[in-house]
C-alpha cells in the first residue's frame, strides 16, 4: 500500500466522521482519532501502515469480517480492525515496535480489555498471549491507580526563593527538582535537575508546612491526563513548561499511604479476576 493511499483512506475517515458521527460522544471520537493518527504515524516510521478504509475486506485473521458501519458503530469497528493487526504485531521481532503497539493498545482502555478477552482464545502463540495479558494488566492497574491523581515523576525539595529572584512577583518559596525520573511526564516535558518550580497554573507556590508532601498532594489533585503549566526558573531565566500528568506507576506508590495500598490491592484483585476469564489461560 502506498502512503498516498493511506492518506486518501484516512482523509475519507475524517470526512465521514465530521458528517455522519453526530451520535458518537466527542470524547470517544477524539480518542479514536488520536489512536488512528498515532498508528498511521508509526506505520510510516516502521514501514507498514495499518489504517481503515484501505485494507481489503477479508484479510483479517481474528476479526474475520467488517460490516459497513452505522454512525454509532463506525469508530468501534475501525478500532477492532486495527486492534487485530496490533495483536499480530505483538509477535514482531522488533522490540520498539512491540512496545509502541502495546502502548497504543492501552489507549483503548475498556474497549481494549473487551477485545483482548475476545481475541485471546484465538491466539496460539504463547509469547503473544503473555504480551496480551501484560497489556490487560497495565490497563487494569491504570484504572485503579487513576484515582490517586496525577503523577509528575520528580524528586524535589522546597526551598526559600533565592534572593536573586526577589521582587519579580514569584512568591516566597520554590520547589527545586533534584531528580527527574526517565520516561515520566516530567522527563517528556524536559524538566531538568536544578529547575525551580515557582508557580503552578499561574499561582505562586505557598506551603504552610511539610512542603515536600504538600507539593505532591498539589499535583495529585489534578487527574491523570490533565495538562499543568509550571513557571520554571532555569539558569535565572523564567519560562513556562506544560506537563501532561500521567498515572502513578505501581513502583512509585508509597507503602505507608493507605490510599496507595488500597488502590494497589484493588488492581491486583481485578487483574486476577480478569485473567480467570481468559480461555484458554
Amino acid at each position: 500500500m502506498q502512503i498516498s493511499d493511506a492518506r486518501r483512506g484516512y482523509g475519507t475517515i475524517l470526512g465521514w466522521l465530521d458528517v455522519r458521527s453526530g451520535s458518537c460522544s466527542q470524547k470517544w471520537k477524539k480518542r479514536m482519532i488520536r489512536i488512528l493518527l498515532m498508528e498511521i504515524a508509526l506505520g510510516w516510521s516502521f514501514g507498514s501502515i495499518a489504517t481503515t478504509g484501505v485494507v481489503p475486506i477479508g484479510q483479517s485473521n481474528l476479526v474475520s469480517h467488517w460490516i459497513p458501519p452505522s454512525p454509532e458503530n463506525f469508530l468501534r469497528n475501525s478500532y477492532e480492525w486495527i486492534f487485530e493487526q496490533w495483536i499480530d504485531e505483538l509477535g514482531s521481532p522488533d522490540y520498539d515496535r512491540r512496545r509502541q503497539v502495546m502502548f497504543l493498545m492501552q489507549s483503548g482502555d475498556g474497549l481494549s480489555l473487551d477485545l483482548l478477552h475476545h481475541c485471546y482464545p484465538l491466539v496460539e502463540e504463547h509469547e503473544i498471549r503473555v504480551r496480551m495479558r501484560e497489556v490487560g494488566e497495565r490497563i487494569i492497574y491504570d484504572r485503579s491507580l487513576f484515582r490517586l491523581g496525577g503523577f509528575l515523576g520528580v524528586g524535589h525539595r522546597v526551598i526559600p526563593l533565592p534572593d536573586s529572584l526577589a521582587g519579580k512577583g514569584l512568591g516566597a518559596m520554590a520547589v527545586q527538582i533534584n531528580r527527574v525520573v526517565p520516561g515520566t511526564p516530567a522527563a517528556r516535558a524536559d524538566l531538568q535537575t536544578d529547575d525551580l518550580l515557582v508557580a503552578v497554573d499561574g499561582r505562586n507556590l505557598s506551603f504552610p508546612n511539610s512542603g515536600e508532601q504538600a507539593f505532591s498532594e498539589l499535583i495529585s489533585r489534578s487527574a491523570p491526563g490533565t495538562t499543568v503549566e509550571f513557571t520554571v526558573v532555569r539558569k535565572e531565566q523564567i519560562q513556562k513548561v506544560s506537563v501532561l500528568l500521567g498515572v502513578r506507576p505501581p513502583k512509585y506508590l508509597n507503602p505507608e499511604n493507605p490510599a496507595h495500598l488500597a488502590a494497589l490491592e484493588t488492581a491486583r484483585r481485578d487483574f486476577v479476576d480478569w485473567c480467570a476469564t481468559l480461555e484458554p489461560y
